[in-house]
């Protein structure tokens, strides 16, 4: 199966799917494309400016420690 988001669903996807709604395009092109490396849950969407994909690796490798007396709730 395609991976890519770069159109609309044709009909045999809509049926193989049970897709019964259609929606329309979006009325002006999307600025900020998904990343074509990874997955969906690789990223996290940064609103700023024209907004922008953000690797979760980055995000957690900028984190602050876990301290070591921190208990579970």
């Amino acid at each position: 199966m395609p991976s890519d988001l770069q159109g609309g669903l044709s009909e045999s996807t809509r049926a193989r799917f049970g897709i019964i709604e259609v929606v329309d395009p979006p009325s002006k092109p999307y600025i900020t494309l998904f990343p074509k490396e990874g997955t969906a849950y690789d990223y996290k969407f940064v609103q700023e400016e024209n907004g922008r994909w953000e690797a979760w690796s980055d995000t957690v490798a900028a984190a602050d420690p876990i301290p070591k007396v921190a208990s579970p709730l």
